[in-house]
């Protein structure tokens, strides 16, 4: 199979508990297709994870954008700031 990505050699953390693995993953057409220690197949793109996490379907909301968001117009939508109220 073709895959547009391969994740391979990664440490994966599936956040259920289980002990880290070694494991490559694939991703085709904007989701993860398989994650396994070996998956068959040749992808457009390869990335060596060695050493690296890697977490499927975590997202990580963390940001820095916390003030930034009171004088950004760019992290608004449409411009406008809200502060509460009618207006």
């Amino acid at each position: 199979m073709m895959f547009d990505v391969l994740i391979k050699g990664g440490t994966v953390v599936v956040g259920s508990g289980a002990a880290p693995q070694i494991q490559n993953g694939a991703i085709k057409d904007g989701r993860i297709v398989a994650v396994a220690s070996f998956v068959p197949g040749d992808a457009h793109e390869v990335v060596n994870a060695r050493g690296l996490l890697v977490t499927p379907g975590f997202i990580d909301l963390h940001t820095h954008y916390g003030a930034q968001v009171l004088w950004d117009s760019a992290l608004l939508a449409h411009g406008r700031r809200h502060h509460g109220g009618d207006g």
